[in-house]
């Protein structure tokens, strides 16, 4: 009950989208100021959860099958039609131990969407063609780690026993190039340390390894792979 909000539909049920409202659990009612037209509503969870799994490649650890940081993620939910349109969005932080993150949604109604994971230096990664089945004030799950084709375009690398998002992608342009390379370089020849975009490796400290690490994905044309 603490969770129920209103939700409204424009089209006779078929799909209803978030509205809010404000509860109160002691009178049984929700409250919503502003409506100028009849709609048809309903009272639901306003709240989903999408627990996630993935792994990021310049950051795990072969030997202990762990991040070396934990670190923030950006997930969309998007159409699974053209245009493929982002219905909701939710930031989370991957766990180093566990390569997990719980995410919460409010807007997005129960439907199949495509899972789309970015980070600050990852390239961004669909998930597989199938879609993710999500239910709107429910749990759902889904995991990046277990084969390349839990990935649109099987578009990961092989990293132990864990697939991993590619990294490099310091500019977010969608591919990992001379101009992430440039960055690195220019922040390594600084001395930059700290939490940048240019650390791809996770030590804090921006220096050949993480060129190395950029280098090779830009040797292969790694780039985002999308429907």
């Amino acid at each position: 009950e603490s969770n129920l909000m209103l939700f409204k539909s424009t089209n006779a049920g078929a799909n209803y989208f978030l509205e809010g409202g404000t509860l109160n659990t002691s009178l049984n009612q929700i409250t919503l100021n502003n409506i100028n037209s009849f709609q048809r509503y309903t009272a639901g969870s306003g709240v989903g959860t999408l627990n996630l799994t993935a792994s990021i490649e310049g950051l795990y650890n072969v030997a202990t099958s762990k991040l070396v940081i934990r670190d923030s993620i950006l997930v969309q939910l998007r159409s699974t039609s053209s245009p493929f349109n982002v219905i909701d969005s939710a930031r989370g932080v991957l766990d180093s131990v566990t390569l997990t993150a719980n995410l919460r949604f409010t807007v997005a109604p129960t439907d199949t969407y495509y899972v789309v994971i970015k980070s600050r230096n990852t390239i961004e990664t669909w998930s597989k063609t199938s879609g993710v089945i999500y239910n709107s004030g429910g749990t759902a799950s889904y995991n990046f780690t277990t084969a390349a084709t839990q990935a649109y375009g099987n578009n990961m690398v092989h990293l132990g026993t864990k697939w991993s998002i590619y990294t490099g992608d310091v500019t977010q342009d969608g591919s990992v190039d001379l101009a992430d390379l440039a960055i690195i370089d220019n922040d390594a020849a600084n001395f930059t340390s700290g939490y940048v975009v240019s650390d791809l490796n996770g030590d804090y400290f921006v220096d050949i390894n993480d060129a190395a690490l950029a280098d090779n994905n830009a040797y292969q044309f790694i780039s985002k792979i999308t429907p």
